[in-house]
């Protein structure tokens, strides 16, 4: 990232948990990467958040710079992480962005922890249990692979020093579970923030299909669907402005900043 931003440790519990915080005034909004990756992934992203929200990136446990503990990659342990880090930061009650895995993590953080999210974005969640992601086991295997098999795989290249650097038990923990999340589907009557869940295209590499996207939305007490057409799994990055002025208006209505 930039000279736009600020880097920092945190104590969050257990764990010490490397973040990225936009120097620039804003209403903070805090943005979940997915499996693999870092906070620096949203960089581009972020931007286009700004002036209003002053966003914060931090690298979930066993990526990037954070503490990789031997063991502790499920839900749960990522939203207890969390719910610690917005307490250190004074943050209060902030909304949440998340990506696939930064997805699942926001969606037990606002379970497990209401009063630390008021609203709720959720990027291509892997809520699917029909589809599979065949990425995940193919980065895995990449990582250990001779130099350049990662970077001729990935679109884009140079993340592949992250994703090498990331725990093999974050990935195993994925790569063991039963597809669709199912915890999640338990959790999303009691999440009563807003939330707002963008689909990616399933033909274009999208983990959730259609039905599955609106019954889990029927699930939520305050949820809404929006659908992006040629999409890929990262839709943020693929349709950066469809996504973003789907983002602002949502925001705008649920969130009193």
């Amino acid at each position: 990232m930039n000279s736009s931003w600020e880097a920092s440790f945190v104590q969050a519990g257990s764990v010490r948990l490397h973040t990225r915080r936009q120097i620039a005034a804003g209403t903070p909004l805090l943005l979940l990467h997915g499996l693999g990756a870092s906070g620096a992934v949203w960089a581009s992203f972020a931007r286009r958040l700004s002036p209003h929200w002053q966003c914060i990136a931090p690298d979930l446990r066993g990526h990037g710079d954070s503490d990789h503990p031997v063991a502790g990659y499920e839900g749960p342990d990522y939203a207890g992480d969390l719910s610690a880090f917005i307490e250190q930061l004074a943050l209060g009650s902030v909304p949440a962005i998340g990506h696939s895995l930064g997805a699942l993590v926001a969606i037990a953080l606002a379970a497990r922890n209401p009063d630390r999210v008021s609203a709720l974005v959720l990027l291509d969640p892997p809520l699917d249990a029909d589809i599979e992601n065949p990425d995940i086991a193919e980065v895995y295997r990449l990582r250990k692979a001779p130099p350049g098999e990662l970077e001729a795989y990935l679109s884009a290249p140079i993340l592949a020093p992250v994703f090498r650097a990331a725990a093999d038990a974050a990935f195993e923990s994925l790569l063991n579970a039963p597809r669709g999340a199912a915890w999640a589907w338990d959790l999303a009557p009691s999440i009563q923030a807003p939330v707002l869940l963008i689909q990616a295209d399933p033909l274009h590499g999208g983990v959730l299909g259609r039905d599955a996207a609106e019954s889990f939305v029927r699930r939520l007490p305050r949820g809404e669907l929006f659908s992006v057409s040629g999409a890929s799994h990262t839709v943020h990055v693929s349709h950066p402005k469809q996504v973003t002025d789907a983002v602002l208006s949502f925001l705008d209505r649920a969130v009193e900043a």
